[in-house]
């Protein structure tokens, strides 16, 4: 009868479907270079990884000559902003090699840092920040401050 019953649960263990287990990742923002392809493909693909991992999806376009970019790359490598978005992953565009396809998917805008909240369909949507300082503390004084009102909306109180 044990024999019986460990085989009818090894039988219905493999009839059920295979669910990709949920990534460890560690505490604080992830920063996800994007892969090729049309960027609302792209970024579907990556809201599905997100959401199979209980964390927030964030497009994020910067470049190698834009020092807030620069400077908001460093804090994430710190550590710096792991409180504030301990569950966000930012997928990673560069505007000036992904520029066309940022265009075509509704992710256009006029500056860059540039953070966009995507659609379902894996396009821009309204939802957005651009820009930042060059001064050494863009981070925490202009940076982290307007995505924490993007992600989260305005602190509630007094």
């Amino acid at each position: 009868m044990k024999s019986f019953l460990a085989a009818a649960l090894l039988l219905a263990a493999c009839q059920r479907p295979h669910q990709q287990p949920a990534r460890v990742h560690p505490p604080g923002p992830e920063l996800v270079e994007a892969g090729s392809g049309p960027a609302d493909a792209v970024v579907r693909t990556a809201l599905a990884e997100a959401g199979r991992d209980g964390r927030r999806l964030l497009v994020y376009v910067s470049a190698t000559w834009c020092e807030p970019c620069e400077r908001f790359q460093k804090a994430l490598r710190a550590g710096e902003l792991n409180a504030s978005f301990p569950r966000l992953t930012l997928l990673k565009f560069d505007h000036d090699r992904d520029l066309d396809r940022l265009q075509a998917a509704g992710y256009a805008g006029n500056l860059i840092p540039r953070f966009v909240i995507p659609g379902p369909d894996g396009r821009g949507t309204a939802q957005r920040m651009e820009g930042g300082t060059k001064a050494e503390d863009t981070v925490s004084s202009s940076i982290g401050p307007r995505l924490q009102r993007l992600l989260y909306g305005p602190p509630s109180g007094g």
